[in-house]
């Protein structure tokens, strides 16, 4: 549009000026052709201004669409950078939830326990050989012991004699059954026994191997209970012998 309208002006001004020349135009005329002129060029000048405004709107679009392309590349940085932390705190909590393994070589078994857990480095009682455990005392606890097993015909009988010789503490409630873990059999007990220092809950297993009781206790007090009682069986499904 405004390349036909310049035409059309300067259409009309030869047409003056030919009529003019020929001294055949009006008054009339003249000031019919300046009028069409006047209203060609106001046409053209609203043309101009709103080819402005589209230009200008045009210019915002793109600022604006600059705006949001921006807005998407650090939204997708963002994106990105999460999904390597969620990564990174995935393998880090799978790390974490990861056991530690205590190995016993002398009997050929290993058992998993919290990472968290340490092992208490003395004072660990009678026949005792290895006690893990959570805090300052470590309780609760796992531990090995290791008796002769002339001293019990059975997990009762044998364990209630480690009970008396460690500290006196004495059987309340003692409930055995036979398991299977990892193709080995053993007899397990959930005990309920007391001491010095209170009631304690336990889960332990048992089995003979070359003349000796090897007995694996998991173990609390009552005023230091399980965080997640699923720990015991945790721990005891984890025994494995060579």
């Amino acid at each position: 549009m405004k390349r036909k309208i310049p035409w059309l002006l300067l259409s009309c001004l030869m047409a003056l000026t030919l009529v003019a020349g020929c001294g055949g135009i009006s008054q009339a005329e003249y000031d019919a052709a300046v009028a069409l002129r006047d209203a060609a060029q106001e046409q053209l000048t609203l043309l101009q201004n709103q080819l402005d405004t589209l230009q200008n709107d045009l210019d915002t679009a793109e600022d604006d669409l600059d705006a949001v392309q921006e807005a998407i590349d650090n939204a997708n940085a963002e994106i990105a950078f999460l999904e390597a932390l969620i990564v990174e705190l995935e393998e880090a909590a799978a790390e974490a939830e990861q056991p530690a393994v205590y190995t016993n070589s002398d009997y050929g078994f290993s058992l998993e326990y919290p990472k968290e857990w340490a092992e208490k480095p003395e004072g660990l009682g009678p026949s005792v050989v290895v006690r893990i455990g959570e805090g300052v005392y470590f309780i609760p606890a796992v531990r090995v012991i290791i008796r002769d097993e002339a001293e019990g015909a059975n997990l009762e009988e044998v364990f209630t004699a480690h009970l008396a010789e460690d500290g006196g503490k004495t059987i309340d409630t003692f409930t055995a059954s036979d398991v299977t873990i990892s193709n080995t059999a053993f007899t397990q007990a959930e005990v309920a026994y007391s001491g010095g220092y209170g009631a304690y809950d336990s889960l332990i297993i048992g089995l003979v191997m070359d003349g000796k009781w090897i007995i694996i206790e998991v173990y609390t007090l009552s005023s230091y209970p399980f965080s997640d009682e699923g720990i015991k069986t945790e721990i005891m499904n984890s025994v494995t012998f060579d």
